[in-house]
């Protein structure tokens, strides 16, 4: 399997939130990254932030959007694009995905 980035390949998890705690006390050997939506995290800090930049520092994660209907009959929402972009870069992510969809 070639990886699309490099340095990141093999089996993947979508962190949830309820996964944050659980993880950070006991790390799944098992994961080669961590897949998140940046619009659930976006403005997060705190103990929740932390948790996060546990994961961030530890693994590589991707990104996969929710939001932007890329194709749909509404302008781009280029606010969310910005913000999505200072998020990954604050985070260190270096793949992003999105739903090209009429919504």
């Amino acid at each position: 399997m070639t990886p699309v980035i490099e340095g990141i390949s093999g089996a993947g998890l979508g962190l949830r939130r309820p996964y944050l705690k659980p993880f950070t006390e006991e790390p799944p050997e098992e994961v080669d990254f961590f897949e998140l939506a940046p619009e659930n995290w976006i403005g997060v800090g705190g103990a929740l932030g932390s948790r996060l930049r546990f994961f961030t520092d530890r693994w590589p994660v991707i990104c996969h959007g929710l939001s932007l209907s890329i194709g749909g009959p509404h302008p781009l929402n280029e606010a969310l694009v910005r913000d999505v972009g200072a998020w990954m870069d604050e985070y260190g992510v270096r793949l992003y995905s999105e739903h090209l969809s009429y919504t």
